[in-house]
């Protein structure tokens, strides 16, 4: 069985997408899937898929690519496409060449053509895409569907010396979320250690370098670290933006400090906020929240375990393997 999975990567829309593509991608292999990768081309996307089968479209491809798209299904007899991209619809997904179609999605706000819609948010927008795709669709929907990275189930049992704080912003975090935490703690002369990620896609290096030359900021610096789940065992307080490391983070039972970074992050944030388990803030209010944190995070913690299994990707891979195989 073949599934073809569109989607992109690069420096401005980070590498969400991909990365919870990547680990679906992983577990469908075990149930003898083939996948073939069907992005844009970046230095990101290059970076992240260096051992899969893909194929690159131009960045200037017209229409998100939906002519070389069909090329590619055609060429290789892939009669399934599974889709997670903002800027793809019914519109596209009408004249894609696939038996089956398959999405993710967080948003629910257009319309699809899809055979198997997934939303790992919020079992709240059951009414919202029941009118947003066809009746036949199987929808999966809520944190028990979440694409949890192995790494992040397994409990790091460890007597290093840990962190107090995990900062980390995603593969690119183009609006360099990291830096402005760090000139906010810097300003109220913040005393903790701190464990700094940056990713693969994050272009802002040279101006940090300046900055850790000149704070007094106790800063462990991680670029593109290959243990980050260790790291973030490692650490007492998460802060993140609530996109697919908030639920690594519930997983493994951290207490978390969300820091929204785009709209599309709304349905984490009201999730997390509706189960009392975590708390939205912003940078200028970053040292207090963390204080905050302090006091509650026995119940954050609590409720944060309750979120999701972990069990999310084998949960969707089993629908997949279902979906494909009875359309042979």
């Amino acid at each position: 069985m073949q599934l073809a999975i569109r989607t992109d990567a690069n420096e401005l829309i980070g590498a969400g997408h991909l990365m919870r593509c990547l680990e679906l991608a992983n577990t469908l292999a075990e149930k003898n899937i083939e996948i073939r990768f069907i992005v844009k081309e970046s230095a990101l996307a290059k970076s992240l898929l260096k051992s899969q089968l893909v194929s690159y479209l131009k960045v200037s491809t017209a229409n998100n690519g939906l002519e070389e798209t069909n090329q590619i299904l055609k060429q290789y007899n892939i009669k399934s496409i599974l889709i997670d991209h903002y800027e793809i619809d019914i519109k596209w997904e009408e004249k894609v060449v696939a038996d089956n179609v398959i999405i993710i999605d967080d948003l629910a706000d257009r319309a699809h053509l899809c055979d198997l819609l997934i939303d790992t948010a919020s079992e709240s927008r059951l009414s919202a895409y029941k009118k947003l795709v066809p009746k036949h669709s199987k929808l999966l929907l809520g944190p028990q569907f979440a694409i949890i990275r192995d790494e992040f189930l397994i409990s790091q049992q460890t007597n290093e010396n840990g962190y107090d704080i995990f900062i980390c912003f995603g593969a690119s975090d183009p609006n360099n979320y990291s830096l402005h935490s760090l000139i906010h703690l810097n300003s109220v002369e913040y005393k903790g250690v701190i464990c700094l990620i940056t990713g693969q896609g994050y272009y802002h290096k040279e101006e940090l370098k300046m900055f850790l030359e000149q704070t007094e900021l106790t800063i462990s610096w991680h670029h593109a670290p290959t243990d980050l789940a260790k790291l973030m065992q490692l650490s007492k307080v998460i802060i993140t933006a609530p996109g697919t490391m908030l639920l690594e983070a519930a997983v493994m039972g951290k207490p978390i400090i969300m820091i929204k970074t785009a709209n599309n992050q709304d349905g984490n944030i009201s999730l997390f906020q509706y189960k009392g388990s975590a708390i939205l803030a912003t940078i200028p209010k970053l040292a207090q929240s963390i204080a905050l944190v302090e006091k509650m995070k026995d119940k954050l913690t609590s409720n944060a375990k309750k979120i999701c299994d972990g069990k999310g990707k084998y949960k969707i891979a089993n629908f997949i393997h279902t979906t494909l195989e009875n359309n042979i």
